[in-house]
């Protein structure tokens, strides 16, 4: 073991000292670019500068591209936004300049040509080099455009130097803070701060060898970090210039809302509305430079400006549509904080449809990414991790990654409803796609950057096809109609709740007593259970426990299983070895325990037995309906992989990884040694780790017959019998079982047992729901028989209070030995 791990450490220092080298040599070749870099394209030398003014003594290099026409008329100044480039308006350009105007894009400090490393990143400092940059190109007066980023440039330009703006155009652009995604210039910069992080700090360790665009990367993050968008709201109050408004309705970036607010600000604005995205410059020209060379026109003329051009309106829907977009305009208008609180509330509440919602809302455009994001992770965490004996799977479940996933799933959904492609313009089939999106990203993107995540996301989708690791609800949802069926044919919908009259809750639905119904069959098949109440404290119930071990004899002795009086799917039942397993169990139990006696198999089935109503007082009663195999779950050791590897490696047992995690919770970065075999389950049920198997080859008149006795001898409540359920059965071999020889009847099952021969991974879903259809076929004309006799069937409101009362036990949420 000593020698294993110092080899570990060998290599762990091994891939240290290679990613320190890696790191190194990438920070040299960075270094070695940033010496030999220079500014490639034309560029202008002008005053560095701050966002008060020019750096004493200091020039950087400024960025620009020109476009100009036979007969150039008035100058046009375009600004790109953040990240960006002056290039990026090269068809725009051109297409002013085929107008007559002398276009003039700068690239701002930091980006495309400009210097890399200017002292101030921020939109004042930026419309302070552009004004230079005007100068330097002896460019007067100009029309200012900003897109994006850049309409909060142009608008200091035009306050700083109202003179020199010969309009102002807001080119699907940002503007006051309180339209800035949550409107809080502080919740918007701590949001930048984790983007520095991410973006800037992050990559510095990885070794990219100058591949990753860092300068491109720190200054679309500085951009934003060093600018102050709350001056803006005052700016645009008190402008004079005449100006554009020109926006997208789908802009997924800056709303609709955003542009129409800040129409509203400027005295003298038109607004024009294009069925567009954000992306004007670039997906939407002809129509831009229509709408500019319009305006441009209008300005130079001395026409009036103001007025709304609105070529995407909203239509106003009614009824409950309508009520929806209220309500969302509703959310939309409320403090961030708000926003904040109500989806941390709505994860709290309902965990799964919370998410849904905010995902709903944050496409909606009501609600910010960040702040759903700051909300869903604070609401997962708020609520209590799951406690002692929980399912693995919960703790999964509740990783703050799958928010962050869900947040990107958000993202991906609103850019693909907002983009000009087929996602939007195709109605229903758009919204269909962008959901599958969203479910996707929000299901694969925490899986997929690790190899455990990316084994479960196998194990998730060979389950698609794997129907025996269905969610019931998915599994049982053909069911529904073929038991209205049944219903209607037997003119009784709760008829099937009169079967097995001698078992309590409906025939056993739901939370009938094991030790009940062990008692009421004989037969020396049936293992012995005592009973331990709830009601005294664990060491009072185990020491009683102990008493029992040691004095009743048909317990057999060491070892015993425990299990809970009242439970299903194997949940908490307990191999005990020794007294301190039992002490243990007790501490985690409080409900009623059975101790009963172990019978040590190795083998087990499931044995569905159906009464035959029809059947001859003196003659056999009834028949077996299905048998099903029980194979266990083993794993070999192979003295490199731990635990949890081995089972993640394993096709089949990673679809029930979490049951196992939760098993082995103390043992699964233990190296299982090289040959030896762990048995994974010890409880014979599906949801605990067990195979199932169709077993109808075991079916003999000899099993048949001593099945067909303890059925018939069972004597229940008031003397009611046993019509319908399944008996689960442990025996040494096949030989024995087929000749009913060596049987221990663990237990019985009653009206909602299943033939679980139908887990069959070997066998189709068609037969499987054939095998289901046919036992409720069987329970629903047992159901009638028994109604006939007097019988009556439960009510809903009673078996929605046996359901509820089922479900506040505690030992339900627990996963077997």
């Amino acid at each position: 073991m000593s020698r294993r791990r110092d080899r570990n450490l060998w290599v762990v220092r091994r891939w240290w000292v290679l990613y320190l080298v890696l790191l190194s040599a990438s920070y040299g070749v960075e270094f070695v670019r940033g010496e030999s870099a220079s500014v490639d394209g034309p560029s202008l030398e002008i005053p560095a500068m701050r966002r008060d003014g020019p750096v004493d003594g200091s020039t950087m290099a400024l960025g620009w591209c020109e476009w100009s026409g036979r007969e150039p008329g008035s100058a046009v100044v375009l600004i790109h936004g953040s990240p960006g480039r002056a290039r990026d308006f090269t068809r725009l350009g051109k297409a002013l300049a085929a107008r007559g105007h002398r276009v003039v894009a700068f690239d701002l400090p930091g980006f495309g040509e400009s210097d890399p490393t200017p002292p101030d990143y921020s939109m004042l400092a930026g419309a302070r080099a552009v004004l230079a940059g005007m100068d330097a190109l002896d460019i007067e007066k100009a029309h200012l455009v900003g897109w994006s980023n850049g309409g909060g440039v142009v608008l200091h330009a035009a306050d700083l130097e109202p003179a020199r703006a010969a309009s102002v155009t807001l080119l699907a652009s940002v503007g006051d803070q309180a339209m800035e995604g949550s409107g809080s210039y502080a919740f918007e910069h701590a949001k930048y701060a984790v983007g520095w992080v991410a973006l800037v700090a992050a990559p510095r360790l990885v070794p990219h060898f100058g591949v990753y665009p860092l300068d491109a990367a720190r200054a679309f993050i500085r951009n934003f970090w060093e600018s102050d968008q709350r001056p803006l709201r005052a700016i645009m109050e008190q402008l004079e210039t005449p100006a554009l408004v020109l926006h997208g309705r789908r802009d997924f970036l800056v709303p609709a809302a955003a542009a129409e607010h800040h129409h509203r600000l400027i005295p003298e604005s038109r607004l024009v509305m294009l069925d567009a995205s954000h992306f004007l410059p670039l997906l939407s020209v002809e129509e831009t430079v229509e709408h500019l060379g319009q305006f441009f026109d209008d300005v130079d003329a001395g026409r009036p400006v103001k007025g709304v051009v609105d070529l995407a309106p909203v239509a106003d829907r009614e009824g409950v549509a309508g009520k929806m977009d209220d309500m969302l305009e509703g959310v939309r208008i409320c403090w961030w904080v708000w926003h904040c609180a109500g989806v941390v509330v709505l994860t709290v509440l309902f965990p799964r449809a919370g998410v849904w919602l905010t995902a709903w809302v944050v496409a909606a455009g009501s609600v910010d990414l960040g702040v759903a994001a700051v909300g869903v992770v604070a609401g997962r965490w708020i609520r209590p991790w799951p406690g002692k004996g929980r399912s693995e799977a919960s703790r999964w479940a509740w990783h703050p990654l799958r928010a962050a996933g869900a947040m990107v799933g958000l993202r991906v959904l609103a850019l693909a409803a907002s983009m000009p492609h087929w996602f939007f313009e195709h109605g229903t089939l758009g919204f269909a796609s962008g959901v599958v999106v969203l479910g996707v990203t929000w299901w694969a993107f925490p899986r997929v950057w690790t190899w455990e995540g990316r084994q479960r996301m196998k194990a998730g989708l060979s389950r698609i096809w794997r129907h025996e690791f269905w969610p019931a609800k998915v599994f049982y949802a053909p069911l529904v109609p073929w038991v209205v069926v049944q219903a209607a044919r037997r003119r009784t919908a709760l008829g099937f709740t009169c079967v097995n009259p001698g078992i309590e809750a409906g025939g056993g639905m739901v939370g009938e007593s094991k030790y009940d119904i062990l008692r009421a069959m004989t037969g020396s098949e049936v293992l012995h259970a005592e009973l331990i109440a709830a009601g005294a404290s664990a060491l009072e119930r185990a020491e009683r426990t102990l008493e029992l071990v040691a004095s009743v004899p048909e317990l057999g002795g060491w070892p015993v299983i425990l299990k809970p009086d009242r439970a299903q799917r194997g949940a908490a039942v307990k191999l005990a070895r020794t007294p301190e397993d039992v002490r243990a169990y007790f501490e985690r139990i409080r409900a009623d325990v059975l101790v009963q006696r172990y019978h040590p198999g190795p083998h087990e089935v499931g044995v569905f037995w159906i009464r035959d109503p029809q059947a001859q007082p003196e003659g056999r009663q009834g028949r077996i309906f299905a048998i099903t195999r029980k194979e266990f779950s083993y794993l070999m050791g192979d003295g490199k992989r731990s635990l949890r590897k081995l089972i993640l490696a394993h096709k089949r047992y990673r679809c029930q990884a979490d049951v196992f995690f939760t098993r082995f919770a103390d043992r699964l970065d233990k190296v299982l040694p090289a040959g030896e075999v762990l048995r994974l389950a010890e409880a014979g049920n599906h949801a605990q780790g067990t195979l199932f198997r169709d077993g109808a080859d075991l079916v003999t008149p000899a099993l048949e017959e001593v099945i067909d006795r303890i059925a018939a001898s069972f004597r229940g409540r008031d003397g009611g019998g046993f019509d319908f359920g399944r008996f689960d059965v442990r025996f040494a071999d096949e030989e024995a079982l087929i000749r009913g020889e060596g049987l221990g009847i663990v237990e019985l099952n009653g009206t909602l047992s299943e033939a679980t021969n139908l887990y069959d991974p070997d066998r189709s879903l068609f037969w499987s729901y054939g095998v289901l259809f046919r036992q409720w076929a069987h329970l629903y004309r047992l159901g009638a028989w028994r109604k006939a006799q007097g019988v009556k069937p439960m009510t809903l409101l009673a078996i929605w209070r046996m359901i509820r009362a089922y479900a506040k036990e505690d030992s339900n949420h627990m996963v077997a030995d």
